[in-house]
């Protein structure tokens, strides 16, 4: 159940971007969950590709976090972690990890035909280049700035950055 609440809090946000938002391949062999994707007509001045895209791989986790800390833990798997450092790709790719409560009941709240809010709250972050696993190692502990909130703002700030300068790495 966490992974389709995961998947409706990225759509929301891809909607609320302006964005589509691509499912990923049926086969998850590439550590890709969905892309977020901007169509543009290319003709801005600005931009040195078309209809820019980045990947991401999505992780729900039951964490209350302190802000104050700055980053928190997140453990990923040795291939999802080398599919996500790798620097042989042409489409940037970030993990996304959503925090939420662990109750599904207490996922989301409705506030009498006012609005709708969903619980809690999603960060990024790039792996690209980072430094591979010793051999045998099975996980990496990756560490999440509290800084790298994944909002509407964030994914309009990568579709940006991306068409403008073409850059794999986020």
């Amino acid at each position: 159940m966490k992974e389709h609440f995961s998947l409706a809090f990225v759509r929301a946000i891809a909607a609320a971007a302006g964005c589509n938002h691509e499912p990923g391949p049926q086969l998850d062999d590439d550590s890709i969950d969905g892309a977020f994707r901007f169509f543009t007509d290319g003709e801005d001045p600005l931009a040195s590709i078309k209809s820019p895209k980045f990947e991401y791989q999505l992780k729900g986790y039951s964490l209350q976090v302190d802000p104050a800390e700055g980053d928190f833990g997140y453990q990923l798997k040795a291939k999802n972690y080398n599919d996500l450092r790798s620097t042989k790709v042409t489409v940037p790719r970030i993990l996304v990890v959503l925090l939420m409560p662990e109750q599904p009941a207490d996922w989301l709240a409705h506030h009498a035909h006012l609005r709708m809010e969903l619980f809690y709250h999603a960060y990024w972050v790039s792996l690209y280049g980072e430094p591979a696993l010793e051999e045998g190692q099975e996980s990496r502990t990756v560490r999440v700035p509290i800084g790298n909130e994944f909002t509407v703002g964030t994914v309009r700030d990568f579709i940006r950055r991306i068409e403008t300068t073409g850059t794999v790495s986020l």
